[in-house]
């Protein structure tokens, strides 16, 4: 299931999967798709917000987690995750933070970064 915005009529947007089900949009349509799938797509702030603010995921793979900051990337971990994958390339774009006071807070660095500089292994 893809969360946010895309076409209404591809097989994974969530209107196709309401209908599938024969259900409509709202709580008990949001949550009959949720305990009918196995995955679902979303950005990380995305997944703090709106129909998945109170879902639980206990795996969650991070893609490109070497451009999302920090805060961010703790959305997703901090909705019940066990166990976590972070995808990304340290070598190509850093995280990209445009306020100044921010860089100075130290948020302009991805998790990924700072589990590399404390020793995560990289596979």
């Amino acid at each position: 299931l893809r969360m946010g915005l895309c076409p209404q009529d591809r097989p994974y947007s969530f209107e196709s999967r309401l209908a599938e089900c024969g259900r409509q949009r709202g709580g008990a349509g949001l949550r009959h798709v949720m305990e009918n799938i196995d995955v679902v797509c979303a950005t990380c702030i995305g997944c703090g917000m709106g129909p998945l603010d109170k879902i639980q995921f206990p795996f969650v793979v991070i893609d490109e987690a070497a451009q999302v900051i920090e805060p961010a990337v703790i959305l997703p971990l901090g909705k019940g995750a066990v166990q976590a994958v972070l995808v990304g390339d340290q070598c190509q774009l850093p995280a990209t933070v445009l306020s100044q006071e921010a860089q100075k807070g130290g948020l302009d660095i991805s998790m990924f970064d700072r589990l590399l500089s404390m020793g995560m292994e990289v596979q």
